[in-house]
């Protein structure tokens, strides 16, 4: 009798183990709604897999993303082409933007759209909005003189990429992070290369990753909060300002909370935004000008592969957790099978 109670309990025992890892392997092989696997929301990847109530602003007149021109030979398969003059990719959803956010992807940035190479300043890749007044956004080439003067004279400015933050009204703020410059060092992204950029706004800060290299970052408390934002954009700027982006865009992506220094670096590695194997290791882009002082002071876009740690994994997280849920349930029922057959030895011995 006491064998078929034991034998009873261990095979309840397997036939929940088995029961509970069925239903991971059911929710982890689920179809995810397109363009929202794993948290993001999909701006910008192949012409099918925009996120839904994505839309689009081709030559100024709204439209849907499939009115923009998609070109093949992006980082993988599809990339849109925005064209500098009025095309733009916009998301609006305040319950997912208003908070802690990613925005993430590549551009090859394509420069001035006409002879005039100051038509390269002011593009801007990404911006996180309320209004036209209220916004966070990543400008590629951004130009400030006479930001500051050193003891021994030299001026530093604002000559390349460039993170600004504003809110206006009573609690007005104005914030723009970069890199100091000085003697013709700038640091743009570079034309016609494959460059990939990430931008995080938490509650405490703002801060930018190129090629998944932490870049800069800017103190800045309560800054999501604060702009309680509404949407994203991809290539066009916010109010009455008429600059837009002329290049490609792949990949790119919001996400809800701050993705980790490693899932970015990741990212720039060439991974999906599934976070699936990278298929090819991307051209490398380095900062255009002369780079010898930005080298030497360690600044320049670094070319670093941070994939090596993931590229043997291939389960997905939740998986591991509900494994060591199982391994910590089944210690538990052993513990408690072995207490139930201690009491029932006592009581036969009675």
């Amino acid at each position: 009798m006491k064998k078929l109670h034991t034998t009873r309990a261990v095979a309840v025992l397997l036939c929940v183990t088995a029961m509970l890892f069925a239903g991971t392997t059911t929710v982890c092989a689920a179809d995810y709604p397109v363009g929202y696997r794993k948290g993001e929301v999909i701006l910008a990847g192949e012409k099918d897999k925009v996120a839904p109530n994505v839309i689009a602003v081709r030559n100024g007149t709204i439209a849907t993303p499939d009115a923009l021109d998609w070109e093949d030979g992006g980082i993988h398969g599809q990339a849109v082409h925005l064209n500098g003059a009025g095309d733009y990719i916009e998301y609006q959803n305040h319950a997912l933007c208003s908070g802690e956010i990613s925005v993430t992807g590549w551009v090859n940035w394509l420069g001035s759209v006409t002879d005039n190479p100051h038509g390269a300043l002011n593009q801007q890749l990404f911006t996180v909005f309320r209004d036209a007044e209220n916004y966070f956004t990543l400008n590629l080439h951004a130009y400030r003189d006479n930001i500051r003067q050193s003891e021994d004279g030299t001026v530093y400015r604002i000559d390349g990429v460039c993170l600004e933050y504003k809110i206006a009204g009573s609690a007005g703020k104005h914030v723009e992070a970069f890199n100091q410059t000085s003697g013709g060092v700038d640091y743009a992204i570079r034309q016609n290369e494959w460059t990939h950029l990430t931008m995080t706004i938490s509650k405490r800060a703002i801060k930018l990753y190129i090629n998944g290299v932490h870049w800069f970052e800017e103190p800045l408390e309560g800054a999501c909060t604060t702009l309680s934002a509404n949407g994203v954009r991809i290539g066009g700027t916010v109010g009455d300002t008429p600059y837009t982006l002329s290049g490609l865009v792949d990949d790119a992506a919001v996400f809800k909370g701050i993705l980790s220094a490693d899932d970015i670096a990741y990212l720039a590695s060439g991974a999906g935004l599934d976070f699936s194997k990278p298929t090819a290791k991307p051209t490398s882009t380095d900062v255009a000008g002369d780079t010898s002082e930005a080298e030497t002071s360690g600044d320049t876009f670094r070319d670093t592969d941070n994939s090596g740690a993931f590229t043997d994994i291939t389960i997905p997280t939740f998986t591991w957790y509900v494994l060591g849920g199982l391994l910590v349930l089944m210690v538990v029922l052993t513990i408690a099978l072995n207490k139930h057959e201690e009491k029932r030895r006592k009581e036969d011995d009675r």
